[in-house]
């Protein structure tokens, strides 16, 4: 794999004109599942492009589908197991220098991260290695995405997150794409469960909401 020296802002081939908008949804709080605990997520989000492109269809680039399990190594230390299906609406797109067509085309997202607490229940830090394909077999697209997150919060109904972000993309070239997301919690019991709607904008605009279950939960998420 050829890494370029010459770090690029926001032009890979998997962000050219005719392609999808990368992973940028979280659904996340600093709160930390507690050690062995484990939190169970499904997730939809649509994503939108504010480029002109005639292959997209009112600027929806992709569809996602997704789901996540989460688990307390400790109180400290969280991993998480992601998965999601990126339905792309364009009548066709690159990845990899594959030209792919067909208006129910898609790809497969995996992700594996872990997340440090910072500040309890406040601020933490998460490091994601993502991985686009279409084919476990075939040719795929690794992403860094490092995090910080950000919560305020004042009881177990009700918490808003601030997630600053990049992107970082290895694949023929290496390019580094910055990104926000902007996230609540509602429940009547955050340690019991959380519904997260969220948008971002990492050049494309992000909406979606995901559904958080956590078993054995004693503290808020």
């Amino acid at each position: 794999m050829k890494i370029n020296n010459a770090i690029i802002i926001f032009t890979l081939a998997v962000l050219s004109t005719g392609c999808f908008a990368p992973i940028n949804s979280v659904f996340e709080s600093a709160k930390m599942l507690e050690d062995g605990e484990i939190d169970l997520q499904g997730s939809y989000s649509t994503y939108y492009t504010t480029f002109d492109d005639d292959d997209f269809s009112s600027g929806n680039t992709n569809n996602n589908i997704g789901v996540g399990v989460g688990y307390g190594v400790s109180d400290k230390v969280n991993m998480k197991l992601r998965y999601e299906r990126i339905n792309i609406k364009a009548q066709k797109f690159t990845f990899l220098d594959d030209e792919i067509g067909g208006g129910n085309s898609h790809l497969n997202y995996f992700e594996l991260s872990g997340k440090f607490q910072l500040k309890q229940d406040k601020i933490a830090f998460s490091l994601p290695l993502g991985l686009y394909t279409q084919q476990l077999d075939e040719s795929a697209l690794f992403v860094l995405d490092p995090r910080f997150i950000f919560t305020f919060s004042k009881n177990d109904k009700f918490e808003f997150n601030v997630i600053p972000k990049a992107h970082i993309f290895i694949g023929d070239g290496v390019g580094i794409m910055p990104g926000l997301n902007l996230g609540l919690a509602f429940s009547n019991d955050l340690n019991k469960w959380a519904i997260r709607p969220e948008i971002g904008y990492d050049f494309y605009f992000t909406f979606g909401v995901g559904v958080n279950y956590y078993l054995d939960s004693n503290k808020g998420r």
